[in-house]
């Protein structure tokens, strides 16, 4: 489950407010769309083919392998301001969250008897989200603060 929230978490303040961090350098609104666009392909695009590995690999190297992926994609994104970071870091980030996300409700459910599955993967999305929000939020007010004080 911790795996899940931090994945959740991580991915959900930075595509909150990766938009805005572009326009604020100078890219346009084509590029953000692109960008959001490898982002959704990287959590969703590939879940077939992420789950077919997830089994391949073994539950727990993927949950290792998904973080690892989200943690390289923050890395990428802090190399460079241009679209040639952003791009492949923000589809790392959401290829990450795909396999540390699909690998971690797999454990879950896995371990649940069946009669608690449903509350307890209920219970990791719902912590998952909750903890999301916060981040968005955090990560929405750290992104205006320099906004604010340059005003």
């Amino acid at each position: 489950m911790f795996a899940a929230i931090i994945a959740q978490a991580v991915m959900s303040g930075l595509m909150t407010v990766i938009g805005l961090v572009m326009i604020e350098r100078g890219h346009d609104f084509g590029a953000v769309a692109v960008t959001m666009s490898a982002h959704f392909i990287g959590m969703f695009g590939l879940v077939l083919v992420a789950g077919q590995l997830v089994d391949w690999l073994g539950r727990q190297p993927s949950i290792v392998i998904g973080l690892l992926i989200l943690a390289g994609g923050v890395l990428i994104l802090l190399l460079s301001p241009g679209l040639e970071a952003m791009l492949p870091g923000m589809f790392a980030i959401g290829l990450g969250w795909n396999f540390a996300f699909v690998s971690s409700t797999v454990v879950m459910g896995d371990a649940a008897l069946p009669a608690e599955r449903a509350s307890l993967l209920g219970f990791n999305d719902f912590a998952a989200t909750g903890v999301a929000a916060l981040s968005a939020t955090l990560a929405g007010a750290g992104a205006f603060l320099p906004l604010a004080r340059e005003q």
